[in-house]
């Protein structure tokens, strides 16, 4: 628990600190993490916590907006199509980003990053079985 909880604070302050360089007064205003996912899953769960140590940090409202549907397309499209002025940050899976990439098919938007992605966790999972 502890490292997960130094692993959000590290990508927070990763994600954030390039907007803090160039403008001091970040964040004026309420900062939104759409997540590409249903409310009450894995990814919302992470974007929640994150959100609760952002709002610590920043001393600003931080709310997640959930957008899911089309394996994160949708909410991709929506950040892709908002200002970059890093108040709407996307939290999504590795899987949703790859199977896109992989498959030139089915890319259906384009993102412009005016900053680098940050990883805000990890999850190392192995199926041990026994055929006795």
């Amino acid at each position: 628990m502890r490292l997960l909880r130094f692993g959000l604070i590290g990508a927070a302050l990763a994600v954030l600190a390039p907007a803090m360089a160039y403008a001091q007064d970040y964040p004026s205003r309420t900062i939104r993490i759409v997540v590409a996912f249903p409310a009450g899953g894995p990814t919302d769960f992470v974007g929640r916590i994150l959100a609760d140590k952002l709002k610590g940090i920043l001393g600003q409202s931080v709310i997640i907006e959930n957008k899911p549907g089309a394996n994160a397309a949708i909410g991709a499209d929506y950040v892709a199509k908002s200002e970059p002025d890093g108040y709407t940050l996307f939290l999504t899976t590795a899987g949703a980003v790859v199977i896109r990439a992989a498959n030139p098919v089915l890319v259906i938007f384009s993102v412009k990053l005016s900053n680098p992605p940050g990883r805000t966790s990890s999850l190392n999972s192995a199926e041990v079985s026994d055929k006795r």
